[in-house]
């Protein structure tokens, strides 16, 4: 499969490696490059995840990139480690996603649901088209993305929330071909907010999932 995951993360968020690999190991089923980035820290290896770590200190951006820099695939599902995955694409799916985004030259494909954002009413292949001046065409809602374009848009100064909110102000109107699958339902649960504030459900996912809660 000609996909990769990059999730991204940093030493002080090294409370979510094990309950990140735990979900991972138990919805990902696939043979794929899997990169975490950190700061300093070598993450624990579960059994079945293999994940590759890469140290890179500096901006968010910055390190990012670096992890970019290690993935050979055309394609990359971009992750965050808060991001605990409660959904089980299937192979056919991910296969399906990969030919539709080669097919139409595709830059960014969101394989998750979101709010905030415009869509056309093109619909080719099962996947809508975002409206050009959308809200959020850069997002880190999971997507598949063209590696070369994520490599353009992800500049070393960014921090997530620029990432977001100023990458999709430098690409408005400019025509990049960003679409979505809006018949996936949930696909994850997000652990922690900005600053590391548990998100409301905390207490209840991580018993209901059997994991110890990080802190």
């Amino acid at each position: 499969m000609n996909l990769a995951v990059l999730i991204g993360s940093c030493d002080a968020y090294k409370e979510l490696w094990e309950p990140f690999q735990i979900c991972f190991d138990k919805n990902w089923k696939h043979n794929t490059q899997n990169i975490i980035v950190t700061d300093t820290l070598q993450v624990p290896v579960n059994t079945d995840t293999h994940l590759q770590t890469v140290n890179e200190t500096g901006s968010w951006g910055k390190r990012m990139r670096k992890g970019l820099d290690s993935i050979s695939s055309d394609y990359v599902l971009f992750l965050l480690e808060d991001y605990l995955l409660t959904y089980t694409y299937t192979e056919e799916q991910l296969e399906n996603y990969i030919y539709i985004c080669k097919k139409h030259n595709i830059d960014r494909l969101q394989i998750s649901p979101s709010g905030h954002q415009l869509y056309t009413n093109i619909i080719v292949d099962g996947v809508t088209k975002f409206s050009n001046n959308s809200q959020y065409l850069i997002s880190m809602q999971p997507s598949i993305w063209k590696k070369s374009f994520l490599y353009e848009v992800l500049l070393p100064e960014y921090s997530p929330w620029d990432f977001e909110i100023q990458g999709s102000n430098k690409i408005l109107t400019e025509g990049y071909n960003i679409v979505i699958d809006k018949k996936v339902p949930s696909v994850y649960f997000n652990a922690v907010r900005r600053g590391k504030e548990k998100s409301p459900g905390w207490e209840e996912f991580f018993q209901q999932q059997g994991i110890k809660e990080p802190f």
